[in-house]
């Protein structure tokens, strides 16, 4: 995966890289340690992975919520549906806070 800026990778040629004979072919974006980081390094790959797996845990919390009280599905949002809000925002704090 190039990374850069859509000007500078708009001027690049294609490169090929190839290793043991094997041509690698490029990516548009990478998962990297639960966060999806793609060649121009914003962040919207990365927020509709997120969107996604959010959504199929919410359709899963709708279908089981008559069965389950309160405090079993306060229990349920704050460990599995949370972790996908608060994992990696630590970053988005720290560029939006970065003076120029």
């Amino acid at each position: 995966m190039l990374i850069g800026g859509n000007i500078r990778l708009s001027k690049e040629e294609s490169v090929i890289i190839s290793t043991t004979g094997n041509h690698l072919e490029e990516a548009q974006s990478f998962p990297y340690i639960g966060l999806v980081i793609n060649k121009n390094l914003t962040w919207e790959d990365h927020i509709d992975y997120i969107n996604h797996k959010i959504n199929k845990k919410l359709d899963l919390l709708r279908r089981i919520k008559s069965s389950l009280p309160l405090n079993a599905r306060l229990i349920f949002f704050n460990s599995v549906i949370l972790p996908f809000f608060n994992y990696g925002d630590i970053i988005l704090e720290t560029e939006v806070t970065i003076p120029l």
